[in-house]
């Protein structure tokens, strides 16, 4: 499953077959795609969001540990549909 956070970046939550196990792999991927500007603005952003930046990663390693509960007791979604969400 992937999405993107306008204008902040893009993430994705993937699911792979190993044996009888499944690795559940999350991305978080923040910035820029503009080539020479995306990276200076990417290192700027790096060092004036740091705690915002922790703060994210904590939130998703705990959104994929949810996450995996829900997968290992079997639950099972009716419908995937494609949503948007708008920060507040």
């Amino acid at each position: 499953m992937e999405y993107e956070i306008v204008g902040l970046g893009r993430g994705a939550f993937e699911a792979i077959p190993k044996g009888e196990e499944l690795e559940f792999v999350a991305e978080l991927g923040f910035g820029s795609d503009a080539p020479i500007v995306g990276r200076l603005m990417d290192a700027l952003l790096r060092v004036w969001l740091s705690r915002r930046l922790d703060a994210m990663r904590h939130h998703m390693r705990e959104e994929g540990q949810n996450l995996k509960k829900i997968i290992e007791a079997g639950w099972k979604p009716q419908a995937m549909t494609t949503a948007t969400a708008t920060p507040a």
